[in-house]
């Protein structure tokens, strides 16, 4: 049997001293070669270039809208309420920090470079060898760690800034314990050594960091897929939504394989701005669970609070959105995101002076230069409102009799203003069809749907299958309309599949048995039927006793 031959690595210190010896096994399987080009990779530069591409593709979208949700200006007045906290410099630092989300490759490339560097730091500070090192490449991914916890509520009722201050937290500590160690105990390593490949360690305890990292970046690209799905899809949403980039914007939501609140809210709006409303609100699943949301104190927060500015925004119940700005301002402090809304109800009100307050604000912080370059144009012509495509269009939806918060509660649906009965338009009317449909109130609805058969409009299909459900056992009035045999045909395959003879009447079930069953059948019956309004009225949007939200105002049972 022939002999393997042993290949020595010599490493000499300064003095010319042999440090060490790392004797690698040659072999015809090429043992050697593989481990000499490990031996020569930098494992911390690895180890940054995977978790940039983590945060760069999968959370990219987080980061801009975080800076959106947070408030930076180069104002110390403007900046003093934070800076007179206890440790506000910190906040003040990760929120200048937390402006590169603008650049979702320059935010990636600041928060990789932190976490591995903190890493970095301590693995030479503690002077860790051999098998240890496994240990120093795990801390950076203890951020993912909290950044999966939080979820959406890192750019909701949650100092935004905790994005970056958490890292700079950790490399000035990692710092601090490096020059220590520096200067008490001669730990020579520098900044070079951030390039070198680690030393002291084995073939196979190379092969299990590297291993390691891997695996870790994995995982965390699983959890990022399906537990924060929704999360992510929320502000890749948003940030269409910014762009006004209606399309892919509904486009996103669609992906989502069991969209939240937040996303469906979303949704809506996409599809009332580019015109799809018809043909695709019911096109996603839509029975909500627990979205983990939570309030400052910790308890639930089904998430209404989150869309209620852009809900009634893009239903053109602009004085609705602007107070609600304004409250959330009020109690949370302002954000950009909230602050441009505010001059966009501001200018289509015709309130110019406020407008032009909030435009003054948004000027000092930076890279906001294009947006208040813009509307500051329209100040002096308000012509320029009515041409911007936006804002056109949200005049266009703006109620005829405007009754705020009197006549239109917080929305689960866009606006949700059921109770609209004059719009200017037959785009404002339908929306308040859709937030009927959306509610279950089929009674609201059938009052508002005889005027438009009245006057011979022909009706979207998921109209006519709403007329059908409201008018199931009516048949004489289902006969005097004309509506589609298709549409009739097809509900009668629906009931037909759904509901059995022998089938225990839902008046004797309890609230958790029809709530069990309806999931039961919303499962068996998607693929064929998830698209209908048929589908969503009987099985999708059951409230959940769990996370049903408490609104004495709301008694359509949806959740």
């Amino acid at each position: 049997m022939a002999k393997h031959k042993q290949s020595r690595y010599v490493r000499t210190n300064k003095n010319g001293i042999d440090n060490k010896i790392i004797t690698v096994p040659e072999g015809s399987c090429g043992n050697r070669k593989k481990f000499d080009i490990l031996l020569r990779t930098p494992v911390f530069v690895i180890e940054w270039v995977l978790i940039w591409a983590f945060l760069y593709f999968l959370y990219g979208d987080v980061l801009l809208v975080a800076e959106q949700r947070s408030f930076f200006a180069f104002d110390s007045t403007v900046m003093q309420s934070y800076l007179s906290q206890s440790l506000g410099w910190l906040y003040v630092s990760g929120r200048f920090l937390l402006l590169s989300g603008v650049c979702p490759a320059l935010a990636s490339f600041l928060l990789s470079t932190m976490l591995v560097v903190s890493a970095w730091l301590i693995d030479g500070a503690f002077r860790i060898k051999g098998w240890w090192h496994v240990v120093s490449v795990s801390l950076p991914f203890l951020y993912f760690i909290y950044l999966f916890y939080m979820g959406l509520n890192l750019v909701y009722l949650r100092e935004s800034s905790w994005l970056m201050t958490i890292p700079l937290g950790f490399v000035v500590c990692s710092t601090v314990v490096a020059i220590l160690s520096k200067l008490f105990f001669k730990t020579d390593f520098s900044f070079r050594s951030f390039f070198r490949p680690f030393e002291t360690v084995t073939p196979r305890c190379l092969y299990t960091v590297f291993g390691l990292i891997i695996l870790l970046t994995v995982s965390c690209v699983s959890v990022a897929l399906t537990y924060a799905q929704n999360d992510r899809i929320t502000c890749a949403m948003e940030r269409y939504m910014y762009d006004e980039e209606w399309d892919k914007m509904a486009d996103v939501a669609q992906k989502a394989s069991q969209p939240s609140r937040t996303v469906m809210g979303l949704y809506a709006i996409a599809l009332n701005q580019n015109g799809r409303m018809a043909t695709e609100l019911f096109n996603i699943p839509m029975q909500y669970g627990n979205i983990h949301l939570s309030t400052k104190n910790g308890t639930f927060d089904s998430g209404i609070d989150y869309l209620v500015v852009y809900g009634n925004f893009y239903a053109g119940l602009t004085r609705a959105a602007y107070h609600e700005a304004v409250e959330q301002t009020v109690l949370e402090g302002p954000s950009v995101a909230r602050l441009k809304y505010m001059v966009k109800c501001a200018l289509i009100d015709h309130e110019n002076a406020l407008a032009e307050k909030y435009l003054a604000i948004l000027k000092k912080v930076p890279f906001e230069t294009e947006f208040v370059s813009k509307y500051s144009e329209m100040l002096l012509d308000y012509d320029k409102v009515a041409q911007d495509n936006e804002l056109a269009s949200v005049i266009e939806l703006q109620p005829v009799k405007d009754s705020f918060e009197q006549a239109y509660r917080k929305p689960m649906f866009l606006g949700y203003n059921v109770k609209l009965l004059e719009a200017k338009s037959i785009r404002g009317l339908n929306n308040c069809l859709y937030a009927c449909l959306y509610s279950k109130d089929l009674k609201s609805f059938g009052q508002r749907i005889v005027t438009m058969i009245q006057n011979g409009v022909m009706l979207p299909k998921v109209f006519e299958e709403a007329i059908i459900v409201e008018n199931i056992k009516n048949l004489s009035v289902l006969k005097q309309l004309n509506l589609s045999p298709y549409t009739l045909q097809e509900m009668k395959n629906f009931m037909g599949d759904c509901f059995t003879s022998g089938e225990k009447p839902m008046k004797e079930m309890s609230e958790e048995e029809k709530h069990e069953l309806s999931k039961k059948k919303a499962r068996k019956f998607k693929d064929k039927y998830l698209g209908t309004y048929e589908y969503y009225y009987y099985f999708q949007n059951v409230p959940d006793e769990n996370y049903v939200i408490k609104d004495t105002d709301e008694k359509s049972g949806v959740n």
